[in-house]
């Protein structure tokens, strides 16, 4: 059945460093017991912040939390609401218990410990360059998106104790040079490992092109990517279930199909026609299904892709998934594969939908509370779910 819920985040009193100021606790009956959590930034120019919710088996949320990073969150130049324009900006590491979020303003990566759906602080970490867009784990490694100044990627291991340490001699150029604080489309889109580990890849909005970096044995990349042009703009990337590279292009709203070669190179699968919205920009996939929001329009369109990278859009050409609050940006699918949701900056709030096995959307959830984007205070951007 159809539900759509608003509910009001109470988060009261003021942040210690690190701290989190937890609302009353929820009574979860047998049937609606607690399945994962969901977390977003706050991405405040005067102190970033996460903001946690329990994720109940039904896809509703309850507050858990907020937690600051010790860092300063960030907007690009002539942002219209995607504050960072990017994907990435806040990754959980599963394998390692931990959460990781960049602080745009400060330069700085926040390691969080995860203990269900509560954060605890560990670490605030230089990225080694300017505005710090985009993160990315793979096994023991993690590379950071420097958006700013030169751009380019940084690396860092997680050793004992689940601590960062910075790699020494990992830093690249992805060949761009912006100011300190980038305008929004110069400022790269992605960084991310494909799911074997041995290839990192960066998505350029300006220079429409997507560069691939072989990882090499001690942590490094290669000194020189693999670029590969694409007609459009390349924005961000998941992978489907057979490990293909599934990008946006988000100058006529469709979808794109690679593989990717042990040189980092991309070779062209399949595309989607444009899916009747406008500025796909953000995707994500469950197992069977692509969702992806379109942040110009307001809505929301699904894909399943083929074993030949073939795309088909759910509903048929132009069908609209779901509808967003405002814009929607980031996406993050739970990691049982029942939900999807979605994080909307100009109206502060979190929607949810239950997926349906053939790919469609259901309303589950509606959460406000968040703050709304302003070009000058910040504004949310980076959701994840687990």
């Amino acid at each position: 059945m159809h539900r759509t819920t608003r509910r009001t985040l109470a988060l009261a009193g003021a942040l210690a460093a690190g701290a989190a100021v937890t609302p009353p606790a929820f009574a979860a009956t047998p049937n609606n017991s607690p399945r994962g959590a969901a977390f977003v930034q706050e991405n405040a120019l005067s102190g970033n912040t996460v903001v946690g919710w329990s994720r109940l088996r039904d896809g509703s949320l309850v507050a858990s939390g907020a937690w600051a990073t010790g860092g300063n969150g960030g907007v690009t130049q002539g942002a219209p609401f995607d504050a960072l324009a990017s994907q990435g900006s806040l990754v959980l590491d599963h394998a390692h218990g931990l959460l990781l979020a960049v602080n745009a303003g400060s330069g700085t990566l926040t390691v969080f410990s995860v203990h269900g759906a509560t954060l605890t602080r560990r670490q605030v970490l230089s990225t080694g360059g300017s505005f710090p867009v985009s993160v990315s784990v793979s096994g023991d490694l993690v590379y950071v998106l420097n958006g700013g100044g030169s751009v380019g990627v940084t690396g860092f291991r997680i050793g004992a104790g689940s601590s960062l340490t910075a790699i020494p001699g990992s830093a690249r150029s992805v060949g761009i040079t912006n100011t300190a604080v980038p305008e929004f489309l110069h400022s790269p889109g992605q960084v991310g490992f494909t799911p074997d580990g041995r290839t990192l890849l960066v998505t350029t909005k300006v220079g429409g092109t997507v560069l691939g970096y072989p990882v090499r044995s001690d942590g490094t990349l290669a000194p020189t990517p693999a670029v590969t042009p694409v007609d459009g703009v390349p924005f961000s990337f998941a992978f489907d279930r057979r490990d293909h590279l599934v990008l946006t292009d988000a100058s006529v709203s469709r979808t794109l199909v690679y593989a990717v070669g042990s040189d980092g190179s991309l070779t062209r699968l399949g595309a989607s026609a444009p899916d009747g919205g406008a500025a796909l920009c953000w995707n994500a996939a469950s197992r069977h299904f692509v969702f992806g929001t379109n942040s110009g329009s307001g809505t929301l369109a699904a894909w399943k892709t083929g074993p030949h990278g073939d795309v088909t859009q759910v509903g048929g050409t132009g069908a609209v998934s779901a509808v967003g609050d405002g814009a929607p940006l980031d996406l993050s699918v739970s990691s049982d594969d029942d939900h999807l949701y979605a994080l909307n900056p100009l109206t502060g709030t979190v929607q949810g939908w239950s997926i349906g096995s053939d790919g469609s959307l259901a309303q589950v959830e509606d959460v406000a509370g968040l703050p709304q984007f302003s070009p000058a205070t910040g504004g949310p951007e980076g959701l994840v779910a687990s």
